[in-house]
């Protein structure tokens, strides 16, 4: 009885491990086809979109080079193209022009812009009773302002 029992267990251990290395056979060749089957199928997508891809960019470019040469049609003139000297001439106007209606006044490079505006600290406290408060630091400020918590 003891030594059927023995002999069941062994039989038990080997049935196992050889379904077990079925299984692990059968997954292996199968794995191996859906890599396969994967791979075609993206090599085929990825040259799908790598020509309509293509197609977008060629597109794009010709639409930039048309507007490019229609912008220069129109800008340039008979006076400008004569020389160098009138077409720096042309372009110093047009840079001072440029200049003249920028305003310098809002931007924190301009002249006007100064620190004494920056506060020295900014209460950023959470509060119980009331909304978050704004604890936004102004361009230019940064090295200024301290943020209090």
């Amino acid at each position: 009885m003891e030594n059927n029992r023995w002999r069941l267990f062994w039989a038990a251990k080997i049935v196992i491990i050889v379904i077990m290395l079925v299984i692990g056979l059968i997954w292996v060749i199968n794995i191996k086809q859906v890599w396969q089957s994967i791979n075609k199928q993206e090599a085929g997508s990825n040259q799908e979109e790598w020509q309509n891809f293509r197609t977008e960019m060629d597109r794009s470019l010709d639409q930039i080079k048309n507007n490019l040469d229609r912008i220069v049609a129109s800008t340039t003139t008979p006076a400008v193209l004569e020389n160098d000297n009138s077409k720096q001439e042309a372009a110093s106007e047009i840079l001072k022009e440029t200049l003249e209606k920028i305003d310098l006044s809002q931007s924190p490079l301009g002249p006007k812009f100064s620190t004494s505006s920056c506060p020295a600290w900014i209460n950023c406290m959470p509060t119980m009773d009331s909304p978050p408060r704004n604890c936004y630091v102004r361009p230019g400020c940064e090295d200024i302002t301290q943020i209090a918590y």
